[in-house]
């Protein structure tokens, strides 16, 4: 990956394209989605094209396929099947530099299949499972056609989606479902604890936590702990409710900070995350 301070990996990314191992998750899961054998695997994606400050695409050659996937997290772009068509372009030039004089003889030149995966996690229900470039035509034509398949990988829906048995993508719903239910600390502290992902997140340390805080949702966690303050609040009054949910937090926090610097996270990444007072980073970095 190009050395730019504006570009980094998603945790969807780093799964199944830049960490190790991580050929091998996107082979199994593409093996899941579509059915295929794949013999052998070459990374093919192109830096700086779809997102500024973060990276959720990956692109593989398969064997005799390019396999796009790309993560969406909220609405589905509708405007993929254009950007993508733009994006295998150049992929395609890549893989024939190497030969250039190919594409302008008269025999037929061939040239890998391409396939196309939108993966979805977002909370909206999705209207469509497929989306194609001629949707986007002023006036309709069949001159010209790219399709993109829309897959719902929430953990509810992959056994509905028969991709429950694909461990690598499993493991990873199952992080982000985590982090919706229980917010971003507890969601960590969890998944360690009960063996999720535990050993990609030890073995990369404070980069794999700040690849996950990066797109921190503060918001989510606030509802998280609010829906606990109101519980609270509802059995000994609202005012003493909220004052110990947040005196809670806190608590709960501070516990997940030192868990995740006795892990490797660094103190100064940690402090910068979590707005640590000096006190705060004493019992952190205390035996």
């Amino acid at each position: 990956m190009q050395d730019n301070v504006k570009v980094k990996d998603s945790l969807f990314s780093s799964w199944f394209y830049t960490g190790e191992h991580s050929a091998e998750r996107a082979k199994a899961l593409y093996e899941a989605l579509s059915g295929n054998t794949v013999q052998t695997a070459q990374k093919c994606r192109l830096e700086d094209v779809f997102f500024e400050q973060m990276r959720n695409d990956v692109s593989y050659l398969f064997d005799d396929r390019i396999v796009c996937f790309i993560e969406h997290q909220s609405t589905i772009n509708h405007n993929m099947p254009f950007r993508l068509l733009m994006y295998v372009g150049r992929v395609y030039e890549m893989l024939t530099n190497s030969d250039k004089t190919k594409k302008f003889r008269r025999k037929l030149f061939k040239i890998p299949t391409p396939e196309f995966y939108v993966l979805y996690n977002g909370d909206d229900k999705l209207d469509k499972t497929e989306l194609k470039l001629s949707d986007a035509f002023k006036v309709p034509s069949d001159s010209l056609e790219l399709k993109v398949k829309v897959i719902d990988i929430n953990l509810s829906a992959l056994k509905e989606n028969g991709l429950d048995n694909c461990k690598p993508l499993y493991d990873y719903s199952e992080v982000i479902d985590q982090i919706k239910t229980r917010g971003m600390v507890e969601a960590i502290k969890y998944c360690i604890n009960n063996d999720i992902v535990a050993d990609y997140i030890k073995q990369f340390g404070s980069e794999a936590f700040n690849m996950l805080f990066q797109d921190y949702d503060f918001e989510q966690d606030k509802k998280v702990y609010g829906e606990e303050c109101l519980e609270e609040g509802i059995e000994k009054g609202i005012e003493k409710g909220i004052e110990k949910g947040i005196e809670k937090e806190r608590h709960s926090t501070l516990e997940s900070v030192k868990q995740l610097f006795n892990l490797g996270g660094k103190i100064e990444d940690l402090k910068k995350i979590f707005h640590l007072n000096d006190e705060e980073v004493k019992f952190v970095t205390s035996v």
